[in-house]
């Protein structure tokens, strides 16, 4: 008889009530040939930073977020339940675990269909829809929307419930064993629909784009502010990089713009001035323009 004759003899009657107890971590090394672990109510608390963001501090064993092939990973480890509260989750997709008084998700598969992670959050209790959108660069692990319902204490962006960090801890995003993490308060009663910035994949367009200045983007250490159509488009080029254009309706004070997605077709001249120039996919720029000099930066914070 071998080893997969051996799991099939093994039923969900016989595991029930028992998900982290021997006998679920002896199936589970069976599986994958590690061992199952195990983080108690009483683990390192994760208290929140500044922003409503939260940094992991716990490294955990399967930090990297490696899917396991073949068999393994189509494996569900169902919920650790103690005291009747479901304490944990892991899948192929997303692994949580309540760390004190949060409970941290770990995006093992950041293209996993949404409804699994949704599916996670449901075994712990918390109403959270989590949403992987193709982000440029800076925007990568970071939430970039989100919307709550029926939680008292959500009035201000410095207060949500939930943010976002990386495990281990400080590792830098995009590296092999450096994962993405949500942290979500224990004590969080209502629904949320949360999106976080993932890698894109080769050809997809940024659902999130940052500015293509920052740290890691395309424009990094040049700032295309107030310049020449003309000028941006030669640093591009120097860079190997394409453009596209977005016309852009300033407020009357030049405090704020508007944008007019039919004005994306209109011909933009050499002359035309750049406002800001956002990553609109791998290799492409999307430079916000008027045709005239303006007396302040629109895009610029007020």
């Amino acid at each position: 008889m071998n080893d997969l004759q051996q799991l099939a003899r093994i039923r969900d009657e016989n595991l029930r009530g028992q998900a982290s107890g021997a006998g679920a971590r002896t199936l589970l090394t069976s599986i994958t040939g590690e061992a199952l672990e195990i983080v108690t109510s009483d683990a390192t608390v994760v208290p929140p930073t500044r922003g409503g963001l939260f940094r992991s501090r716990t490294r955990r064993l399967a930090a990297g977020g490696v899917a396991v092939a073949g068999l393994a990973a189509a494996a569900v480890i169902g919920p650790a339940v103690v005291g009747g509260t479901a304490t944990s989750y892991a899948s192929s997709a997303i692994d949580i675990e309540l760390r004190g008084d949060q409970y941290v998700a770990t995006i093992k598969d950041p293209l996993a269909e949404y409804a699994e992670y949704t599916k996670g959050f449901k075994a712990v209790g918390l109403d959270v829809r989590l949403q992987l959108v193709p982000s440029s660069p800076s925007q990568v692990g970071k939430v970039t929307g989100w919307r709550t319902h029926g939680h008292p204490k959500v009035s201000h962006p410095n207060q949500l419930p939930f943010g976002s960090g990386s495990a281990p801890a400080g590792c830098t995003l995009g590296q092999d064993g450096c994962a993405m993490t949500v942290i979500v308060e224990s004590d969080f009663t209502g629904g949320a629909v949360v999106k976080l910035g993932r890698p894109a994949r080769p050809g997809e367009k940024y659902q999130n784009r940052g500015s293509a200045t920052a740290e890691g983007e395309m424009l990094e250490g040049y700032d295309p502010a107030e310049k020449t159509v003309g000028e941006v488009r030669a640093e591009a080029r120097d860079r190997g990089l394409k453009t596209a254009f977005q016309v852009i309706t300033p407020s009357p004070d030049y405090t704020g713009y508007r944008i007019e997605p039919e004005r994306r077709r209109a011909k933009v001249g050499d002359d035309w001035i750049v406002w800001r120039a956002e990553s609109e996919q791998a290799g492409v720029l999307r430079l916000l323009v008027t045709r005239e000099r303006l007396p302040r930066n629109p895009t610029a914070p007020a």
